[in-house]
């Protein structure tokens, strides 16, 4: 840096130097939690592990496009940069549907809990991804068209905080009806009708910690846009004109990055098979480190519940008169 270089322009080197690393590290979770969910996830609905598979994968080329967008402040090309702003807007936006689709997928096997085994509405499904895409192409528009007053902007950011407390709401309502249906089925109803009710819950459970984090994110975003006018991305002016753009913005985007990666950590919890294989790789990992082999010195030992070496003994005898002598030091 040159001695010319002013405080906003040090502050937003280390922003970006902090987003590359960040967004580096998070695209590589969220990438392995996606590679766990196509090996580990076998045991939920078809349905369901495309649409989580696919929210996954949008939090990864978000990170990806980020990484990018940082990184571009030291090739300063327009166009790529436009391009990638609008890659970055279109998967933040996507992750939203995704959300939604998510759960309404869980809404109808819970409504259709004794048939929905069987089901696979793929048509709905590609509707629904049809119309996921629409909208975040009309909020890339509404973003990044420079002729958009600050108001539609705010409103946008509004409806977007606004959807994500009723995603919480919904998915509030589907743990207490699948819990309740659960509870009432536990003697009366068919196997399928139980290993549905069981799978509802399950997939519930590891979707709690997502939804609710991505909620987070929408809505911290949200309030840093309102509130302060702070927007992901560094800005020099805004920095230069008011002086509190730059702690507004470490904060912010610091509870954003903690809301982020702390979703594919809770997700790695549910995956209970990859922590099942985890501790049984890392057990063998201990015993071979702690396998003594038949060289000189090293004798495999055998001991009792005494804690004596019975291999080590010559012969019955001599263990039993050693057990004789052990039992008379007590009385």
């Amino acid at each position: 840096m040159g001695n010319g270089t002013s405080p906003c322009e040090v502050w937003m080197m280390s922003f970006h130097y902090v987003g590359l690393i960040f967004n580096l590290v998070s695209a590589f979770l969220f990438t392995f939690i996606s590679i766990c969910l196509i090996h580990y996830g076998k045991s939920y609905h078809i349905m369901f592990r495309t649409i989580f598979f696919l929210l996954l994968a949008t939090y990864v080329f978000c990170d990806i496009f980020r990484f990018l967008l940082e990184s571009s402040l030291f090739y300063p090309y327009k166009s790529f940069t436009n391009f990638l702003n609008i890659g970055n807007e279109f998967f933040y936006m996507f992750a939203s549907p995704q959300v939604v689709l998510v759960l309404l997928e869980r809404f109808y096997a819970t409504c259709r809990v004794r048939t929905y085994e069987f089901s696979r509405p793929w048509s709905i499904l590609i509707v629904c991804q049809v119309l996921g895409v629409i909208i975040s192409l009309i909020h890339v528009h509404l973003q990044l068209d420079g002729n958009a007053d600050t108001a539609k902007k705010s409103r946008s950011q509004v409806v977007l905080c606004l959807a994500s407390l009723l995603i919480v709401v919904l998915l509030t309502w589907l743990l207490l009806a699948n819990r309740r249906l659960s509870l009432n089925a536990r003697a009366k109803a068919s196997l399928t009708h139980r290993y549905q009710l069981n799978e509802n819950i399950k997939a519930l459970r590891m979707l709690v910690p997502v939804v609710v984090l991505d909620s987070a994110i929408s809505v911290n975003d949200v309030l840093a846009y309102v509130l302060f006018d702070v927007d992901a991305m560094f800005s020099v002016e805004q920095c230069q004109r008011r002086s509190y753009y730059t702690p507004a913005l470490c904060i912010f985007r610091l509870f954003s990055m903690a809301f982020e990666i702390c979703i594919p950590i809770f997700v790695l919890r549910h995956y209970s098979n990859f922590l099942r294989d985890l501790r049984a790789y890392t057990f063998r990992s201990k015993r071979k480190r702690s396998f003594v082999g038949p060289s000189h010195n090293n004798v495999l030992k055998i001991k009792n519940v005494l804690g004596m070496d019975i291999v080590g003994l010559n012969d019955n005898a001599d263990y039993f008169d050693v057990l004789q002598r052990t039992w008379m030091k007590k009385f």
